[in-house]
């Protein structure tokens, strides 16, 4: 059972870009990830949640590329220590471990996973990444993570309301 009341308290949703966003699978990121991706920050625009990578890539082309998408907040990269990434942005704009939730799938994103006020995996991730979040996304060729995510936050608002 997903905990809509976390959900409900979200005001920011960080992610990793590999696996989340774009396919591990995918040797080259196409104009396809990110047309997804922009439709997902205008979703969660609607939603009224800032957004934000934080991820462990030094892809220099691929950050320039994410960095110019209307829609996020914050692009934090070229460190495996998510926690700290994500203790700047708590303090940047005010915010608890309990109003962040975080998407990610891989080792490197269990400690902050394990913060975050609400935590999600793509079904890809890592056995031991699935064991530990409150939801993993549904297996989905036409959609991303952000985005299952994202219908899942809706849900849960229209029906606290």
């Amino acid at each position: 059972m997903v905990p809509y009341s976390s959900l409900n308290k979200l005001k920011f949703l960080l992610f990793d870009l590999h696996g989340v966003v774009i396919p591990l699978e995918s040797s080259r990121v196409g104009e396809k990830n990110f047309s997804d991706l922009k439709e997902d920050l205008l979703k969660a625009e609607d939603l009224s949640i800032k957004c934000g990578v934080i991820s462990a890539s030094e892809d220099a082309s691929l950050l320039e590329k994410v960095k110019m998408l209307r829609g996020l907040a914050e692009v934090l990269s070229h460190s495996i220590d998510k926690v700290s990434q994500a203790e700047k942005i708590l303090e940047k704009y005010d915010l608890t471990y309990e109003e962040v939730g975080f998407i990610g799938d891989d080792i490197l994103d269990i400690p902050l996973l394990m913060k975050a006020g609400f935590s999600a995996a793509p079904k890809a991730a890592r056995r031991e990444v699935k064991r530990i979040v409150n939801y993993v996304t549904r297996d989905s060729e036409n959609k991303t993570a952000l985005s299952d995510v994202l219908d899942l936050i809706s849900r849960a608002r229209r029906e606290q309301k």
